[in-house]
């Protein structure tokens, strides 16, 4: 069964402001980036993430993806229309249940950004194509971690150099952790001390 929803009910259903618009951007991003997970993961990937997401029907949706995905979007269309949902709210779950489904069915990130787009009107594009451009950018960056997931090796920033040489003199040597050990547990230390253990370690 395939539904469809006629131009009298999205117009009476989808009128919202601007800065509402921009407040769903923040939907079309959580989809991009539940595209990424499934395009590497699969769609069952999903359950892993669907009772954290803060959206409870981004979160419903998630489940029902994972349940049924042979009748998907009629089923989350459904669940749109017998929902009392108006301008924003609208919109947003009007984009889950368009997104949704695409991406489950292995649509590209470019062909999802520009499938959600006609859902904002014309006069919004300039809006909608500037958020996605500085959020490809933001996703681009290498993300920083100041503090270390395992906390001990923070103190290695405040180690005296005399000190730190002795610890790195000690691993070069093989006394205790060797490097191979080394190198896997800095994946649970912060960059600035992933940065000095390479810089007194790394031979000019």
């Amino acid at each position: 069964m395939q539904i469809t929803l006629d131009a009298g009910y999205l117009s009476s259903r989808l009128l919202c402001s601007q800065e509402a618009k921009l407040e769903c951007m923040e939907t079309v991003k959580q989809l991009w980036t539940l595209n990424q997970l499934v395009r590497k993961e699969g769609v069952m990937a999903m359950s892993e993430f669907a009772d954290v997401v803060d959206d409870s029907f981004l979160s419903a949706a998630m489940h029902t993806a994972t349940a049924h995905t042979e009748h998907l979007e009629s089923i989350l269309y459904a669940s749109l229309i017998s929902g009392d949902y108006y301008g924003k709210d609208f919109l947003k779950n009007l984009l889950i249940v368009c997104g949704l489904p695409a991406l489950c069915e292995g649509i590209s990130s470019k062909e999802l950004i520009a499938q959600l787009q006609g859902w904002f009107g014309m006069d919004f594009l300039p809006f909608y194509h500037s958020e996605i451009e500085q959020f490809y950018i933001r996703m681009a960056k290498p993300q920083k971690r100041e503090q270390s997931l395992i906390l001990e090796f923070d103190a290695f920033l405040t180690l005296p150099q005399a000190s730190f040489d002795v610890v790195c003199n000690a691993l070069v040597l093989g006394e205790g952790m060797d490097l191979h050990d080394l190198a896997l547990a800095l994946k649970g230390g912060g960059d600035a001390v992933c940065q000095r253990f390479y810089k007194n370690l790394t031979v000019e």
